[in-house]
Parts: structure tokens; sequence; C-alpha cells
């Protein structure tokens, strides 16, 4: 069969670069008047839908060579593309063509729903798919698609990473899959494994290579998210079938398809004794399934496990109970023998996932966090519906759905929390599995995190406290990323920091392959540092930029060059006691001169002023009968708490209301010449903490503590706010003034010169990035107290110590950027 050109016209390579005007000055590819100007549009009425740029996409046909980047390749795909729509921003090329107009690295990130592509397509889009705009003669090649969820609607859509098409003479278009021959990967779809509790799930089961190892598979579990199914990770599955591992793509109890295999009194059970069981069953089930006789399917000493969000919660508990005698109400419920151990796990990689889901939505054993309801309540058990998508949301098992809410509609975290740390028989030994933070400091798993400071479903702090220590020989790398629960918000940092170190991390321990530490150095192309990768630092910080939903493009390299990588002594300096070398821990005290509340770095005197008191924060309910129950209703229906709680509710699902509280903000900087003024640039990277002195009418009150960067970006002054700090109290009467100290979350981020800082201490604690506009009023990291308080603040107290902000600083040293602190095993 003739070959068939792709482009029209007799040069293929002159077809692909038609537009681009060759001259001394940089080439362009785009012209500065593009008609895509549409944003993303994922909320419309009732329905969500995404509007865009019309976008024609050409699905690629594995065979012959997939690497992308190999420049004596064959491509094969459709001939026929399918029109789809899509959020498209263009981004100038801004690098010189080489002689044949081949070299250009600048890529572009299209973005898609994905449920609408699921629908044109029946998957997700791969590696190799070529996507046109219809605006523009220029092809593009996808080479890394991650999948996003619009968190506030629970919407999920693809993020698309793609390079200028080359090669553009070997790419070959075939009208079916009968025209070539498909690469070797074998794959059994929808096989249903019964737990031993006696629930049905499907997973998809592949693997790739001529034969099967004597010692079996080495086998990686892939978990999906909460509400998914195992579509999501198909991609995935198939890319590591095709690098010879087996893969097990698997739908999680109560969600996908498996949902509507079991009887409607059955479902998920949040993240409990019960899940740990699930976890190391998908192993044991397929290895029984497809063993043959006494030959092993899967290698038991070389078992892996990813996922994100809901499936990183799961890999924690794989890694925590790995190689592990059964807990005593698993033995009891007749899911194992109290002999038999659960399998060893080699190595996780969890994607914005807590290591605990107790601790996450129930914070410091007393308060709700502001998901929790979303994360323990919100939704009723629902109905599979076979037609109806991926996404559904999650089944809940009946009886457990109904004895959880009952704690939220009570407000009783602290009992929630700790009758799932206990045997208590009303959760027929489905409970939550106490001291998973203990049991990971002991496990031998090597472990991969990924978490985002920002994340609206949990702050990184319990990721990075409950791995600090490990046994000798485990490795352990965190890394905290720019960005929400969607992390990392933008694909050089994903694919080079994430994916590609995922690869290296099933590699190195999975298949033997010696891994040496992987990281980003410009150009978009990673290079490897001197070292292994057990001797790379156990956490790493990326630092915040203007805007964390950055594209690629020169700030990108900047900052991804000053990724801090350091051991743990340099990043959680709050309750440790552990010391830095290269860190300063700088101190800026709370003020008050003649009633103009300020920040100052010089600690004030002893004796002056008189007046100790810096102010009062009111928290007071003003709509009558508000309480938790009006607050767990509105939360269920999918009310945005936050807006709701500030500025009042018109909804026709729950009764309608005015503000419910005001946030109360005693403001030090409030004046220009009041604020703090960075004498230099410095980077705050680790965790910070707050020292004030407080009374308070009530013993159940919040003080909250949020940092500002102020500065003119170019539309007046304005405040960013950076990160903060939430101190809770409750059963403690504090009539008369007591120091109390608050942590911060840790986070990474540039302190300019010349920026100002502002500090607020307030009644509420509401975490609110600038760059949250999909929630722009910020989130509930705490959810309020439903009574009414009132707090003093004062700044120098003779009786304590003055009240301040402890800010750990390093000074910017590009000597210290990327692998500073490598530490060894």
């Amino acid at each position: 069969m003739a070959k068939k050109e792709f482009f029209e016209g007799n040069n293929p390579i002159e077809a692909l670069f038609s537009d681009i005007q060759k001259g001394e000055d940089l080439l362009r590819l785009f012209k500065d008047d593009l008609p895509d100007v549409q944003l993303f549009n994922l909320v419309d009425g009732e329905l969500i839908t995404l509007a865009g740029s019309p976008i024609l996409i050409y699905r690629h046909i594995p065979g012959g060579s997939d690497d992308l980047y190999d420049e004596n390749r064959s491509k094969v795909f459709y001939q026929k593309p399918r029109r789809m729509y899509g959020h498209f921003d263009p981004k100038p090329f801004e690098e010189s063509l080489s002689e044949f107009g081949i070299e250009v690295e600048n890529d572009q990130t299209f973005t898609f729903n994905k449920r609408e592509i699921e629908n044109a397509f029946g998957g997700v889009l791969l590696p190799g798919d070529i996507i046109k705009p219809e605006f523009s003669n220029v092809h593009f090649e996808i080479f890394e698609v991650q999948e996003d969820s619009f968190e506030a609607y629970g919407v999920y859509h693809l993020l698309c990473s793609a390079k200028l098409l080359r090669d553009a003479d070997k790419i070959i278009p075939r009208d079916s899959y009968s025209e070539i021959e498909v690469p070797t990967h074998i794959e059994f779809l929808d096989q249903v494994l019964t737990f031993s509790d006696g629930y049905k799930v499907m997973v998809d089961v592949r693997y790739g290579g001529d034969g099967r190892p004597v010692a079996g598979w080495p086998t990686i579990l892939m978990l999906h998210g909460s509400g998914g199914g195992k579509g999501v990770n198909k991609g995935r599955g198939v890319y590591a079938a095709k690098w010879e591992y087996c893969s097990i793509t698997a739908d999680v109890r109560g969600q996908g398809a498996s949902a509507e295999l079991n009887p409607t009194a059955s479902g998920h059970q949040f993240w409990s004794h019960r899940a740990v069981a699930d976890v190391f069953e998908y192993f044991e089930l397929v290895e029984e399934r497809f063993k043959i006789r006494h030959y092993p399917f899967l290698d038991f000493d070389k078992l892996g496990i990813m996922g994100r969000s809901q499936g990183g919660i799961m890999s924690f508990l794989g890694a925590a109970y790995a190689d592990k005698y059964p807990f005593q109400s698993i033995v009891d419920s007749g899911w194992r023998e109290a002999d038999h151990k659960f399998p060893k796990i080699l190595c996780i990689s969890p994607e914005t996932g807590s290591p605990t889901w107790a601790e996450k939505i129930v914070i410091d054993k007393k308060d709700f966090s502001g998901n929790a309801i979303s994360n323990g309540y919100n939704d009723d058990p629902i109905p599979w519906d076979p037609d109806g998508g991926s996404s559904q949301g999650v089944h809940h098992d009946p009886a457990v759905h109904t004895l959880v809410g009952q704690y939220f509609y009570d407000n009783d975290a602290s009992g929630l929390y700790y009758d799932l740390m206990r045997d208590d028989p009303r959760w027929n030994n489905t409970l939550y599995p106490s001291g998973t933070f203990e049991q990971l400091k002991t496990s031998n798993t090597h472990i991969q995190a990924w978490m985002a400071y920002d994340d609206a479903w949990g702050s990184p702090d319990m990721l990075v406290s409950s791995l600090i220590e490990a046994p000798p020989g485990a490795m352990r790398h965190i890394s905290i990323s720019t960005g929400g629960h969607g992390s990392p918000e933008n694909m050089m940092e994903s694919v080079w920091q994430l994916q590609a170190n995922r690869v290296q991390l099933f590699q190195n321990f999975m298949k033997d392959v010696p891994a040496e530490v992987l990281n980003y150095e410009g150009n978009f192309e990673p290079y490897l540092a001197e070292g292994s990768l057990v001797a790379s630092p156990s956490i790493r910080y990326s630092i915040i930029p203007d805007n964390p939903r950055w594209a690629d493009g020169e700030e990108a390299e900047l900052l991804l060059d000053a990724y801090y990588a350091y051991d743990p002594s340099s990043n959680f300096h709050f309750g440790t006691g552990l010391v830095d070398d290269h860190c300063e821990l700088t101190t800026l005290y709370l003020t008050n001169n003649d009633d103009v509340l300020g920040i100052s770095d010089v600690e004030p005197s002893p004796l002056s002023p008189i007046d100790k008191i810096a102010g009062s924060s009111k928290h007071e309910i003003l709509v009558e009968g508000y309480d938790m129950s009006s607050f767990v209703d509105e939360s269920k229906v999918g009310v945005y708490t936050v807006n709701s709680i500030l500025n009042g509710l018109s909804n026709p699902e729950v009764p309608s209301h005015g503000t419910v509280i005001d946030l109360s903000s005693l403001s030090f900087g409030d004046a220009v010449d009041s604020l703090y003024t960075m004498p230099a640039s410095v980077l705050y990277i680790g965790q910070a903490s707050a020292v004030l002195t407080v009374s308070a009418n009530s013993p159940d009150f919040h003080v909250h503590v949020s940092l500002f960067d102020v500065y003119d970006w170019g539309e007046g002054l304005e405040e960013r706010y950076i990160n903060g700090a939430t101190y809770s109290v409750t059963g403690h009467s504090m009539d008369e003034p007591e120091e109390i100290t608050l942590p911060f979350g840790v986070y990474g981020y540039e302190l300019k010169k010349d920026h100002k800082l502002r500090v607020k201490v307030e009644n509420m604690a509401i975490h609110r990035p600038p760059y949250m506009d999909r929630i722009s009023l910020g989130i509930f990291r705490i959810i309020p107290k439903w009574h009414d308080f009132e707090f003093n603040v004062y700044h120098n107290h003779p009786d304590t110590s003055p009240s301040r902000i402890i800010l750990p600083v390093h000074t910017m040293d590009p000597e210290q950027y990327v692998l500073d602190r490598p530490f060894a095993t």
C-alpha cells in the first residue's frame, strides 16, 4: 500500500511550517489576533460543559517505535479526525528553528472535558495522538495526559501537553487497525473479583512481552480518585504493560461500574479496615485467577501501588500494613487467618492523597476539616446507572453512611475520631485502622509521595509528619508542589517532577534498572543528577510563583531551577527540635503604636506600650437557629459554603438566609506605613509558626492567623494571601491571657525585596490563595464554631513573650538550588 502524506502539497515539511515567516527575528507560528479568545467555561446553567476552540483530534495507532522522540520512526494514525471543543492558549515559539525546521521545543497545552472525550473515543486521549486547532495549519503530538478535577463541582478534564509534530515525512494515515501490526501486550478486561466479604469489583489486567517471567510479572495496582472508575487509569495501565509490567486498573468498592454488581445494602465504607483488606486482595485474587498450576502469575516480591486522591489514601494503607499480620478486626470478621501475613509492597507512588482519613477529616482530634463532609458524607447512597458514565459518584454502604452522618449532624468531631480509632461494635468491624501513622514509620515500603500546598482536600503537613521517620534502607521522597487537588497544575512540573520520577521509581525497585536522580534543568528536558535514586533528598519544595497556573516558558524554567530539595531538618521546624544550617528563623513582631497595628523586626520593650491589648475579634451567629445541621444540609446539595456563610444563600433545595458570620479581622499592617517591607529577597520554605497571647470569653473558639504579600502588581496596591495557621480551643477556659503557638501549613514562597507583609488575626480558618478563582472566597480549613465568642490579642503582655510570627527563610543562593543536601541511606 502506497504511503499517504498527512499534509497537502509536495513537501510535508514545508506544509507543516507554511505559516512561519523566516527572518532575523525570532520565528512565530501564531498571529497576535488569534480567534481563540474563549476561556474555560465549566459551569453552564445546570449542565457542566466545556466551551472553547474547535480542535481536530487524530487517534494514533500504536506500532513500530512509539518513542515520540525517535527521529527514525514511522507514525500511523486514523485518517478521519474527531472534531472536539477544548481550551487552548497558543504560546509563541521563542526559539529559532534549525535548518530543517524540526527542532522547535516549545510545548503547548490543550484542555478537554474528560467525559466528552470518553463519549467520543470510548476512552481518554493517549500520548501519540495528534491535535490540530481548526484555526491553525500546525499539528501537535501529545506526549503527556494528566487528569484533573474541578474541585467544586466534581468535573474531570484532561490536560494534554503536546509538542510540535516532527518528522512529518514518515507519518502514514490508516483507515483501521487491520492495516497495522499492534504491539504485543495482552489485556483481560472487566474481570470480576470477589473479595473475602463477598463484595464484587471489576479490574482490567494487562501485561506485555512475549513470555511471562519465571518469577511472575512485576505488578502495579492503579487506583482511581473518589467517584471515578478503573477506566481513569487505562492509559497508565497500557503504558505499564508496554514496559513489561502487569498492570491492574481497578474499581474501588462502591464506585465505577462494579457498584451495580452488588446489592444496594453494600458499598463504600470509607477508608476502613475493609479497605486495607481490599488493597491486598486485589493482588491475591488476580494471582489466583491467572496462575497456571504452581507457576506464579505475579511476582510477590515486586508489587507496587499508585493512585491519586482516594487512590493515594489506599496506597498509603498498603504501605502501612504490608508484610505484617492482619489486625484483630480483620481476623474476627473471617476475612483472613491470623497467621496469614499481608503481601509485601515494594514501592508506592501516591498523588494528592493523605496518609490517613481520620486525621484528614478531624483536625487535631477535635474539629471537622472544611472538606470533612465532602470526604465523609458528600451524598446519599446512590444506585449505579450502567449507562451513566464513569464518574457518577460514590455508592456508600447505607448503614455506615448513616452512622458517619450522625456525627456531622451532632457536630461531634471528637466522637467520630475516637470511635473510628477503637473497636466500636456499631461499625461491624469496618472501623478505620488506628495507628496508621505509626505503622508507616515502621514500613519498609519505598514511598514516593506527591501533594500540593493549597490542596482543598487537605494540607500536606500530615504527609511530612508521617514520613519524616523510616526504617534504615526504606526510601522516602516527598514532593510538595504548586496548586491544589489537581496538583501539579502546570504540565512541566507534572511531567518532569511527577511522571518521569514515577517511572524511575518502579524501574529502579521493580526491574532492578539503576535510576539516577531525575530533575529538571531548562529547555524542557530532564537531566540525571549525580547520585542514585535512593540518595535523593527526602523532601522537595517547589516555589509558589505569582501565578501557580503558569505555562511553559522562561519563568517556568527559572522556577523549576529553584526547586529546592532538603532533608527533613530544614522543612519541619515546628515541634521537631531539628536544626538546619541553611535556614534562618526570622522573627516579626506584632506592634501597636498609638492604636496603629503594625509589624516590626525589632523586639518590643517589655515596658512599652502601657496598653497591652492590640485588639479584639468578634464571632457572632447572625442567623437564628443556624447550626451544624444547617451547614451539613447545604454541603450535601453542593452549596459553596464559604460564600453561604459570608454572603448569605438563596437556594430552592435548602432554606435561604442572610450572612451567617462576618469575617472579623484584626489587621497588623492595615495602614501602608505600618506594613513590614522586605529588605531583601528570601525563600520562605518549610513550616512557619505564630506565637500569640490571647484571652477569650468562651471555652470554645478559633483563632486564625493569615500572612499576606502586599504589592502593586500593576493594578494598584493589593494583598495576596500566602498561607495561614489555626488554633482551636475546645473546653478550656481562657479568661486570663495565655500564650498559644499556631503552626502554619508547610509552604514554599519567595518573599521578594520591597514587597510588604501583612498579618491578620481572624475568627475563622479560611484558606484563600489568590489564584483560586473557581472558589474565589477560599475554603474552610476548619468548619466554623456555631456559637458566639470574642477573643482579645495582646501584642506585648508582661506575663508572656511578645506576639510574633516566625518564618524559616533561606537566602537566594543559586548554589543551593536543586539537590542541595542528599542524604546517605
